[in-house]
């Protein structure tokens, strides 16, 4: 049953539209957090006078686009629960038939939804990406040539998507083996095996990274891990990875690495140089550093500064 009481202690809950929201979650990864900082959010305004309410609206950017808090009172078990995202923004709607009970819309910021400061997720990050345990390898699905693009003698690509500029992508390059593509990684194609190695934990390479993150107020850690389990636990989180190239050298590669959460929009942003030496002996270490949890509305100025270059082949 819904709870809603609106004595002294003003309180809103629901088991009926958490259970909602836990069915969304399989359709939309953000769900469920959202409804809990819904549920949570409503509570704070609950209990504060107009004034503070509207204050605490405008600085947090959030909105009752319909309905209000006094029909909140008319939630029950038959409530209907809707979400969705537009514009950088998310709205939770609460209707009872063709009645809005309250449309509520907040910023798409990793921070404000999940109710914790920047401190607080870059020590969640160190604390889970150390000990995240790769999950046993499966079979990687076999490439069907037909469907990849040859642009070199010996070498196909397997076109991906860009993030915001071409240069950046996942594109993933292959070699012929035995008359089987096999994920480049080789001296004679530089560039598209180091993508191709930041991409896929299947490229056949055991590579450490050595990793310094940069977080709030100039304080760094370091970190140690192999490659494949940072690639991993991103794809854990549900973040997608591309790689520009910003310099090919006379021997190393710098990268920009770009892992991108479109359904909290954050970014984490990787550099990294990589000296040739890794593709011959396909060991060693990488130096990087990253800053995590990037909003992305606040990559534009990055891109103004980072100076990508094409990758030339």
């Amino acid at each position: 049953m819904s709870k809603t009481s609106y004595g002294q202690h003003k309180t809103f809950e629901s088991k009926e539209l958490r259970q909602a929201a836990s069915l969304l979650s399989k359709e939309n990864p953000y769900a469920e957090v959202l409804y809990h900082f819904t549920e949570d959010y409503l509570n704070q305004l609950l209990v504060l006078g107009e004034k503070e309410r509207n204050w605490k609206m405008e600085a947090d950017d959030v909105r009752i686009e319909e309905g209000g808090l006094e029909k909140l009172r008319l939630v029950s078990g038959q409530t209907a629960l809707a979400m969705s995202a537009k514009d950088n923004r998310y709205t939770v709607e609460l209707t009872n038939g063709k009645i809005v009970l309250i449309r509520l819309s907040c910023p798409m910021s990793y921070q404000l939804i999940t109710r914790k400061k920047l401190k607080e997720l870059e020590a969640e990050y160190l604390t889970e990406l150390a000990a995240f345990r790769v999950p046993a390898s499966k079979a990687s699905p076999e490439v069907d040539k037909r469907d990849l693009q040859k642009i070199a003698p010996q070498l196909y690509l397997q076109r991906g998507t860009d993030y915001f500029l071409e240069s950046i992508n996942n594109n993933l390059y292959y070699v012929e083996e035995k008359g089987t593509p096999a994920l480049a990684y080789d001296p004679g194609y530089i560039a598209e095996s180091i993508c191709n190695m930041f991409l896929s934990e299947a490229t056949p390479c055991d590579v450490s990274l050595k990793l310094t993150v940069r977080q709030y107020g100039f304080k760094r850690d370091e970190l140690k891990l192999p490659l494949k389990q940072w690639i991993a636990y991103n794809r854990s989180k549900q973040c997608d990875i591309y790689v520009g190239v910003e310099n090919i050298g006379i021997d190393k590669l710098k990268v920009c690495v770009f892992v991108v959460n479109e359904h909290f929009k954050y970014n984490h942003v990787l550099n990294a140089e990589i000296p040739y030496t890794l593709l011959g002996e396909k060991k060693g270490d990488v130096e990087a550093d990253i800053t995590i949890f990037i909003p992305t509305h606040n990559l534009k100025a990055l891109f103004e500064e980072l100076n990508l270059t094409k990758k030339t082949r």
